[in-house]
């Protein structure tokens, strides 16, 4: 069947695919979505034309073949849900017709890729998680990714696993997105520092940060003039939340935020804004209609002026102090 242009084995009870699969030269399109191997037969990568290949829910398979980067017409990989998958093969940033790539995962000690590979990976779009961070010796590797020429990402989650403050505080530096950037996640980030450019993100409109656990301050997210959903959560180091927080120099802070989670701040007792004038208090988070604490044991009070608001939903879930007010 060497004429087939698409072939889709999507959730077979297939294991193995034959070595055969190479002699399909005309394929364009690929779906191997759900399927239960562990590795991909290397003849693949002499499928030239191939336009499109689905990975999606391979939940066992460990490794990608090493010529991948030979697929310079590729340009669809989707590899989500492919927890087994740890690093992506060198020559990956050959494939510089991409528009979707779920997941860039940094390998390390010659082996997989590193991040310098994004290089030229520049009509990405949608949403790349970049996973292994904490991977990175060398934070020129970093500014070589060049994720702000990227503009058609939307969607960004940026992956470490703790590590050497020092040095992953510059990683997350360097990785500045384009700003029509939407989303953001931060995650499992060692480094006492959140980056500079995060205020610059104007469009964004939904950001996480999780476990950044040696962070003690939060950057200016008042100024974000798009920002809808704010989720902070295990930020362990962190003791007050105050006037820092708003970007006090804008005009209105938070000017459309509808939705404000704070998670397991175990250490966090100030939430201060008295600095604030009654002016400026009518102005912060105006759109508020969602505030949800949970697990905030240590927290003393609210702020007046968010009490105030005219909120849809309230949630004070593991907040001792809080409950008994």
């Amino acid at each position: 069947m060497q004429c087939l242009r698409g072939l889709d084995l999507n959730h077979t009870s297939i294991t193995r695919l034959p070595s055969a699969i190479g002699r399909l030269f005309h394929l364009r399109w690929l779906n191997l979505s759900g399927l239960n191997f562990v590795v991909l037969p290397d003849t693949i990568c002499k499928l030239y034309n191939l336009l499109a290949l689905k990975l999606h829910g391979c939940r066992r398979l460990r490794r990608l073949p090493r010529g991948l980067g030979k697929l310079i017409n590729l340009r669809y990989l989707n590899i989500e849900e492919t927890e087994s998958l740890s690093v992506l093969p060198q020559g990956i940033g050959r494939l510089s017709n991409l528009r979707t790539l779920s997941k860039f995962c940094i390998g390390e000690n010659g082996e997989g890729c590193n991040v310098g590979e994004l290089k030229n990976l520049n009509h990405l779009r949608g949403h790349l998680e970049i996973s292994g961070l904490e991977k990175v010796r060398d934070v020129n590797e970093v500014m070589e990714a060049n994720l702000k020429n990227k503009e058609h990402l939307r969607s960004l989650d940026l992956a470490f696993s703790f590590g050497g403050q020092e040095l992953i505080t510059n990683v997350l530096e360097a990785l500045q997105p384009h700003p029509n950037l939407e989303a953001l996640l931060v995650y499992d980030y060692g480094g006492s520092i959140l980056p500079s450019w995060m205020s610059l993100l104007t469009k964004m409109k939904d950001l996480k940060l999780l476990r950044c656990v040696n962070c003690k301050e939060l950057p200016p997210l008042g100024k974000l003039p798009s920002l809808e959903k704010l989720l902070i959560g295990h930020l362990n180091n962190v003791k007050c939340v105050g006037v820092e927080f708003l970007g006090i120099e804008s005009i209105v802070l938070f000017p459309k935020l509808k939705e404000l989670t704070f998670r397991y701040m175990v250490e966090w007792e100030n939430w201060d804004t008295t600095t604030i004038t009654s002016a400026a208090t009518r102005r912060t988070m105006p759109c508020l209609r969602s505030l949800s604490l949970y697990d905030c044991p240590k927290l003393k009070a609210i702020p007046e002026g968010l009490k105030q608001r005219p909120l849809e939903e309230l949630i004070i879930t593991r907040c001792p102090i809080l409950e008994q007010q």
